[in-house]
């Protein structure tokens, strides 16, 4: 019903506990009368050797003491209990039940027997036994026990009144506000929940486990603010403690109070220096905060602790890369060994750090080393990617098409197959494969916007490249080179028209053009082309300054094949006489 309900079990395991000398069975001292004289022998012997660890040779005597005197609940509850620590389940509840038979109004006899019962799983004979003919509990600990099954049953209403009865019978112990408590939280009476235990602290004033009760009902709530009042209340009262620091630190972190969380954490470190999980928890946050400067040297003050820590040289590396530290990076990278969980990673991030730098044999290199680990179809195609970069074009098409040839119904190694094929400079081969990638998928985003911009590209088929591409974009409205293609398809359409003659119609087009390429740029500002696309489009409605900036920032991106765009651009810049 609740959010709750683990919890209500747990407060009654822990106050009910488990195993056999927890289960509330009395030790030696009952109330009970003692066994006849006749038996008094072995059941001295009994306890002797039950003192004497020697289990089975007491629970023999015991059986020897009963078979004397077969009419003792005390000697019945004694080898019962014996019985049960031994796991002798079935003779447990045999004398159990001779015991209860003998002295029916024994409350513990009771209690034990219910327990026997609620343990195999009789639950209407246990909760039968637990009260008496009123209805009435017949003691507290039958009435913990009836609580238990009655949260387990989910017959909340009914724990309720038992709760409000034990709390009645024993205002003085905690554990009656944390039955209450939990029927509350049950109930979704949080209200209720809190005031009861609030009266609990009045008991147990500065109660450790009400105060993570306290906080916990105000998380189910969803108030942020009130669960860090109550850990702040805490820590008035127990400065700096340790557990309510790391709570309160995770609190502010999940609801993202990380400036908050940064300073919980400080404040950790101040009096518990050797809290690594402190120290990496910081450490991640800075970095998420983008303060890398002390992420950094969080994570170097793990390191010095301990240098195998791989996952912490793995995070140190991402810091580095992002302060210009590269050496290092590449270092810490590269320490990372196989077997490790961050390994891949950590490969991948090699990878992508020699692309970027155009070095295309160390990036193949690092790729292959993930695939000896982790193959992937994912990274089979970025293979073939850099290979392609690297001069590899026909090596990368033969890669792909012996991966075609083990899964010739796979869409995407076919698009790629395409994209290779015009880099190479197979435009038509290149489109051919995409209709193919059609015939398999008639709505795949990428081939049709492969074939609309290469027919705009080519001045070609203009409406049908249109076409395709409203349908790539349909399916990806924010993908930035989608958006650029359809911008580009508007200008291509707008520069024939005005060709033409057709002025008003071009200008209305080239308007078209030259906002869906600014929406292009907004949604990746760094792409050459994309920006040197726009720049033409605002040439073409003579906007030149405009023109003249896109073209400049095109040249910033732009790392080769520089000529006709540095053209443009130097071209423009003198005839508006720009420096």
């Amino acid at each position: 019903m609740g959010p709750c309900k683990n919890y209500v079990l747990s407060v009654c395991l822990l106050l009910l506990g488990v195993g056999c000398t927890n289960l509330g069975i009395p030790a030696s001292g009952t109330r009970a009368v003692k066994p006849a004289s006749s038996s008094g022998a072995d059941f001295l012997m009994a306890r002797q050797l039950e003192l004497d660890g020697q289990s089975e040779q007491a629970f023999a005597a015991y059986q020897r003491a009963v078979e004397a005197d077969p009419n003792s609940p005390y000697l019945l509850r004694r080898v019962a209990e014996l019985a049960w620590r031994l796991g002798k389940f079935e003779q447990t509840r045999v004398y159990a039940e001779r015991a209860h038979s003998l002295n029916p109004t024994d409350p513990e006899n009771r209690f034990f027997l219910g327990k026997i019962y609620q343990i195999e799983k009789r639950d209407e004979e246990a909760m039968a036994i637990l009260v008496q003919e009123d209805g009435q509990p017949v003691s507290t600990d039958a009435a913990s026990l009836l609580f238990g099954m009655q949260v387990n049953r989910k017959e909340f209403e009914a724990a309720l009144a038992t709760a409000e009865w034990i709390l009645e019978k024993e205002p003085e112990r905690l554990r009656s506000y944390l039955f209450m408590a939990a029927v509350y939280n049950e109930l979704g009476e949080f209200e209720k929940a809190e005031a009861v235990y609030r009266e609990g602290l009045k008991v147990s004033p500065g109660n450790l486990a009400i105060y993570g009760e306290l906080a916990r009902v105000q998380r189910f709530q969803g108030d942020v603010e009130a669960e860090i009042a109550i850990y702040r209340e805490v820590l008035e009262i127990y400065p700096h403690h340790h557990p309510t620091l790391r709570d309160l630190a995770e609190t502010q972190e999940n609801n993202r109070q990380l400036e908050d969380a940064i300073s919980t954490l400080k404040e950790i470190l101040s009096f518990y220096p050797d809290d690594t999980r402190a120290i990496l928890r910081v450490a991640l946050l800075e970095y998420e905060l983008e303060h890398y400067e002390d992420s950094a040297l969080y994570f170097k003050e793990l390191l010095a602790s301990d240098g195998s820590r791989y996952e912490i040289r793995f995070f140190l590396a991402l810091v580095q890369l992002k302060l210009g530290q590269e050496e290092e990076a590449v270092a810490n990278l590269s320490l990372v060994p196989p077997a490790h969980p961050r390994y891949v990673e950590a490969r991948t991030q090699l990878a992508a750090y020699w692309e970027e730098r155009q070095e295309w044999s160390k990036a193949l290199t690092e790729l292959r080393k993930i695939q000896l680990v982790r193959p992937s179809p994912a990274l089979e195609l970025y293979t073939a990617s850099i290979m392609a970069k690297n001069g590899q074009i026909e090596e990368a098409i033969q890669y792909v098409e012996a991966l075609r040839s083990a899964d010739p119904g796979n869409e995407e190694l076919l698009f790629n197959l395409g994209v290779l094929y015009g880099e190479e400079g197979s435009s038509e081969r290149s489109l051919d494969v995409m209709h193919e990638v059609l015939e398999l998928n008639p709505d795949h985003p990428g081939a049709l916007n492969y074939i609309g911009y290469s027919w705009a590209e080519k001045g070609i088929r203009l409406m049908e490249a249109e076409e395709m591409i409203l349908r790539a974009l349909a399916q990806r409205p924010n993908d930035a080179y989608i958006t650029d293609s359809l911008g580009w398809v508007y200008y291509m359409q707008g520069i024939a028209l005005r060709d033409s003659g057709g002025y008003d119609q071009a200008t209305g087009l080239l308007k078209q053009s030259v906002a869906e390429l600014e929406k292009a740029v907004q949604l990746t500002d760094s792409d050459p082309i994309i920006s040197e696309h726009l720049g033409d489009a605002y040439l073409a409605l003579d906007k030149k300054r405009r023109a003249l900036e896109s073209y400049r920032k095109a040249l910033e991106l732009k790392k080769s094949d520089t000529e006709i765009l540095m053209d443009k651009f130097e071209k423009l810049r003198m005839e508006l006489g720009v420096k």
